[in-house]
């Protein structure tokens, strides 16, 4: 262990002097990684000694010449790759072993040296914990989006006409418009490309399910709330499909659905390997 030290703060002090005459990023690095390497050596010899009272220098320098591998790669990941650290994958490389585990003389055994152990897996595991888990993406605010979506039914699209509602009729699907941007192909054991198949090989299939609803805007134009049923109806080519007219009430609980940036026109399908299709 005193070799350890020794070796580390060694390297670290000279390691600091060359950094001042090598490439800023190297400089920069050089003292950090250098200590580990020397650490790494020094552990490793320290530990042969007392188990057989001699050094492994083949040993040692092997396991020199790994810390400073794996200090430059981990530096490298945190310097240029830092959206692919995480905890868990810090937690891998500070587990990675230095050293094997060593038995003494005595019967006693040391713990592995790990990655861990040294200046470099320190410094990489407060890396990791100021990193912000970006997966972790904010909550969606129901409430702040469906006061958008209200606003922007009234203020633009003249707010909602009563006066049908919970009546039921069959429309042209070309004629109602959507309010989401986007949706999703597969839903539970549905997809939106198999419904449209099965509608336009029998378009009376449509009339099996529940209308979807709708509703209409001071201007005349009709929107639903159902979205995936009218985007199949519109690949499957049908000219019919039942409806049912909702409140004003019904419309602002689902304001937050107002999305769209082509004003109803189309839909972004989403097919769940990256690859969108528009449905227009």
């Amino acid at each position: 262990m005193i070799g350890l030290g020794a070796g580390a703060l060694a390297f670290r002090l000279i390691g600091e002097r060359l950094a001042t005459m090598a490439p800023p990023w190297l400089g920069k690095w050089l003292p950090f990684v250098g200590s580990g390497g020397v650490a790494g050596v020094a552990d490793s010899a320290s530990f042969d000694y007392m188990r057989d009272g001699k050094v492994d220098w083949k040993k040692a320098g092997l396991a020199g010449i790994l810390s400073v591998a794996i200090g430059f790669a981990g530096l490298g990941v945190a310097q240029y790759g830092g959206k692919l650290i995480g905890p868990a994958v810090v937690s891998k490389i500070n587990d990675i072993p230095l050293t094997a585990v060593s038995v003494f003389k005595d019967g006693t055994t040391s713990a592995p040296k790990t990655v861990g152990d040294t200046p470099f897996g320190a410094w990489l595991q407060k890396f990791a914990g100021k990193r912000t888990d970006k997966s972790s993406s904010p909550k969606f605010d129901f409430a702040k989006v469906r006061k958008e979506g209200i606003k922007k039914i009234e203020n633009k699209y003249g707010g909602v006409v009563e006066g049908e509602s919970n009546k039921s009729s069959v429309l042209n699907p070309r004629d109602i418009r959507f309010m989401q941007s986007t949706i999703s192909n597969k839903t539970g054991d549905y997809t939106v490309f198999n419904n449209a198949n099965t509608f336009s090989k029998n378009p009376s299939k449509i009339f099996e399910l529940e209308p979807i609803r709708v509703w209409k805007d001071g201007k005349g134009n009709i929107w639903t709330l159902d979205h995936r049923r009218l985007g199949a109806a519109r690949l499957a080519e049908i000219d019919k499909i039942p409806v049912r007219w909702v409140s004003k009430a019904e419309v602002y609980k689902d304001a937050w659905k107002l999305t769209t940036k082509v004003d109803g026109k189309s839909v972004i399908l989403k097919n769940g390997d990256g690859t969108t299709h528009i449905i227009k």
